[in-house]
């Protein structure tokens, strides 16, 4: 019966606990391979932005992608007027310069990023079409 007891109290503790930390739960950061993020960019309810340069992006973007440069001075500025309540798919050429928007994002208090795996080098591997 002592067993019972001491079972039930550490359920309660690990319940208490859980519902508070969930409370404090910080933003959602997860990493998609080329074929869960093109299914992710057919969604109005997310925002899709490539990070690269302008010449890069002039090269061949994902569809419906907007433009915003990472190494532009502006960058945190104009990251920060898109829609905090969406969800935000950011990509790069090989994946490299997403850490550092990733991290801007979850500055301004952006709660879910969806962040392209290997970058627009891994979409063009898969065959994915791009726009100029």
């Amino acid at each position: 019966m002592k067993n019972v007891g001491l079972v039930i109290s550490l359920v309660f503790i690990v319940s208490v606990l859980s519902i508070g930390l969930g409370a404090t739960k910080g933003p959602s950061v997860q990493y998609f391979s080329p074929s869960d993020f093109q299914k992710l960019t057919l969604s109005s309810k997310n925002i899709l932005v490539d990070i690269r340069t302008p010449e890069e992006y002039a090269s061949g973007h994902i569809r419906h992608a907007q433009l915003i440069n990472l190494h532009d001075a502006d960058f945190s500025t104009n990251i920060g007027r898109l829609d905090k309540g969406k969800t935000i798919l950011i990509y790069c050429r090989s994946g490299h310069r997403t850490e550092a928007g990733k991290e801007d994002l979850q500055r301004q208090g952006f709660k879910k990023i969806g962040i392209l795996k290997g970058g627009i080098n891994a979409w063009n591997d898969a065959n994915f079409p791009i726009e100029q």
